[in-house]
Order: C-alpha cells, then structure tokens, then sequence
C-alpha cells in the first residue's frame, strides 16, 4: 500500500522515519525559511512555529489533496514554485 508522508518534523527527527518509507511511498518534506544570498537558509524558532501553524492549516481546511498545501499563507510565508520539487515544498517569507 502506497503512503503519502506530509513531513513536518526537524531534520533530525525526520531521518528516523525515512529508513522505513517503502518503494512508491511519497514523503513531502516543508522547508520553511528565507531567501539569502541565493539559499534558503531556516531559522529555527520561526520554522518551528510555521511548521505549527501547517498543521493547524491543514485541520482547519480539512486538506486532503497535496496541491492544497501550497495554498499555505500564514506567518508571512508562501509556497515558492521554482525552489520546490515533488518531493521538497518551499515556504518562503
């Protein structure tokens, strides 16, 4: 069976579930974070609490579809096309 991961955990905890991710299962990771000298550079508290507030985005519109997720726009941020990927969805503010 095929399993759609939205990850919205720090690196070091989302290493923990990539080692048991199956082939075909999808896994979303949220970057949440600012464009400097041409990188996405995070800061910690912010992304911490945007991650927060995807979570409470995501139950109070029910989401259910991936493309829903990039309708996210609180805290400032917003979903930036040309930095994500299908498997890497960019925030930034």
């Amino acid at each position: 069976m095929k399993a759609f991961l939205l990850n919205l955990a720090s690196k070091e905890y989302s290493r923990c579930i990539e080692k048991y991710l199956q082939p075909g299962d999808v896994f979303l990771t949220c970057v949440f974070g600012e464009l400097e000298d041409g990188k996405v550079k995070q800061k910690g508290t912010y992304a911490k609490m945007a991650r927060g507030e995807m979570v409470r985005y995501l139950a109070e519109n029910q989401v259910e579809d991936m493309e829903e997720i990039k309708n996210f726009d609180r805290l400032g941020y917003r979903f930036d096309e040309g930095l994500s990927s299908d498997r890497e969805y960019i925030f930034l503010k």
